[in-house]
């Protein structure tokens, strides 16, 4: 397993600024306490673990965060899970759901996933109420380590981790159970791979592989897809592959297995079970497209509630037709114009030493267009067809999932753009200049939001109709939002 020779760096590098290192001779790496010391020793994760008390408190002290998915089907099955373990036994099958259900065979239900045991251990809300906000808590750590292992100091660690936790991706998965317990290890993956790409110690390796596992446990296999091709590219195009790419490929496929072997008491029942459903061969075309994109959706990137109240659906959920009438498997996917304007910063670089490398922002901000890309499904010319002629395409459904694997990356270039721009304080004439534009567009939005007319004229023109009076006020509402943010940036 020692194929070519990792590339060897200071000791607890990386825990550093990115700066210019000497090379510290072959096989020197810091111990992982010691490592894990420092990172604890540092106010920002501190400040990051504060800031999610405070948004996130009322779910564990009595308050709920259930949805359509969590009331509907995930709490239940949760609940009987929870009580068959604690009777002693293994929670294989649930008879009350679709008059009696594989429960360990069916990942979806993620009985396999070791925080199930929280429901042997509290109450029932109270235990799924925790697992939802320590998987949202997860989110945060593993964005800020996987932006630390990039060299970015701790202050835009903070900033990639704020962005990756609280994007609208990410908060809109906390209504999907199996979601939001498989994200946080995304960036954990991410950080263990980079690692290992650097140092070559397999205990990154398998770090990784743990986390790619505990995401299929979880039961988002889509996400492990995209993680997989993610970290091939990574290691391939980025600065740590270059040169080596036999050693990237036969490592990345190690990976794979172990992740897969680590899960197989999961995986082997799941794809045996795959084989009697109607998806395990592919679903139609019609079905797996659904909940695609449509483009005008994506100026909700920049504008929250662009669609409307998804859990008011009516007059108050007006962007309904541009979801086929269906409410938003996403519910948001709001990203705000200061993660897209500090990612755009972060994507632009400009080859100081400290930077980073041209490799990096390619992959990032790559994976970033492919997943706005992927997103859009049946609105790209072909898809469709392309679905019909090779139906098992069809296993993987419901294209807006891709949005998923851009929320790292973007996070990662916001923390990169706010070093740049805030912490190196670089680019000044050229920053002045695009606060000025910014700032006028601002200002045009605000203009717009204060004219009844400008606002139903823009309502019309987006969703091809004529808003009620409450419709009025939420989409003014958003585009004042919008405004304020981008205010703000500039």
């Amino acid at each position: 397993m020692r194929g070519a020779e990792p590339i060897s760096v200071k000791p607890g590098a990386w825990l550093e600024p990115n700066t210019e290192e000497p090379d510290a001779g072959a096989g020197s790496s810091a111990r992982p306490s010691g490592r894990l010391v420092r990172l604890l020793a540092e106010r920002e994760l501190w400040a990051l673990g504060l800031l999610q008390l405070l948004l996130f408190w009322r779910p564990l002290f009595g308050g709920t965060a259930f949805f359509r998915d969590l009331h509907l089907l995930a709490f239940w099955v949760r609940r009987r899970a929870g009580e068959m373990l604690a009777a002693g036994e293994l929670p294989f099958w649930d008879p009350y759901l679709h008059a009696g259900q594989p429960l360990f065979g069916s990942p979806t239900h993620s009985v396999a996933y070791p925080t199930v045991l929280l429901q042997v251990v509290l109450p029932p809300t109270a235990a799924f109420n925790a697992e939802i906000v320590l998987h949202l808590a997860l989110c945060g750590l593993g964005a800020y380590l996987a932006a630390r292992v990039l060299r970015l100091g701790p202050g835009p660690a903070l900033v990639a981790a704020i962005v990756f936790e609280l994007a609208g991706c990410t908060l809109a998965l906390t209504n999907l159970l199996n979601r939001i317990l498989a994200f946080p290890h995304l960036p954990l993956a991410f950080a263990f791979w980079h690692l290992h790409l650097r140092e070559g110690r397999l205990r990154w390796l398998g770090l990784a592989a743990v986390s790619c596992a505990l995401m299929g446990l979880a039961g988002f296999p889509e996400l492990v897809v995209l993680a997989f091709a993610f970290l091939l590219g990574w290691g391939l195009v980025a600065e740590e592959g270059r040169g080596r790419r036999g050693f990237v490929a036969g490592r990345w496929a190690v990976l794979g297995l172990t992740s897969a072997g680590i899960a197989a008491f999961q995986l082997l029942p799941a794809v045996a079970y795959a084989a009697f459903s109607q998806r395990g061969a592919g679903l139609p075309a019609v079905n797996a497209l659904t909940w695609s994109v449509h483009p005008l959706r994506l100026l909700e990137l920049a504008f929250p509630g662009l669609l409307g109240r998804p859990d008011l659906v009516g007059d108050l959920m007006w962007g309904l037709p541009l979801e086929g009438g269906l409410v938003p498997y996403l519910v948001s996917i709001y990203a705000g114009f200061p993660a897209l304007l500090l990612a755009l910063a972060g994507a632009r670089g400009d080859g100081a030493p400290g930077g980073l490398a041209r490799g990096v922002r390619v992959v990032l901000a790559g994976t970033v267009a492919a997943g706005v890309l992927l997103s859009l499904g049946r609105h790209l010319p072909g898809v469709e067809q392309l679905f019909e002629a090779v139906p098992r395409l069809g296993v993987f459904r419901f294209p807006v999932k891709a949005l998923v694997a851009t929320v790292l990356p973007l996070s990662l270039l916001a923390g990169a753009g706010a070093r740049r721009l805030f912490w190196n304080g670089e680019g000044g004439g050229a920053r002045r200049r695009v606060g000025i534009v910014v700032l006028a567009c601002a200002a045009l939005l605000l203009v717009v939001a204060d004219s009844d007319e400008g606002v139903r004229a823009l309502f019309f023109l987006l969703f091809g109709g004529v808003p009620q009076e409450e419709a009025s006020d939420g989409f003014r509402a958003c585009l004042l939002h919008g405004a304020l943010a981008l205010a703000a940036i500039g």
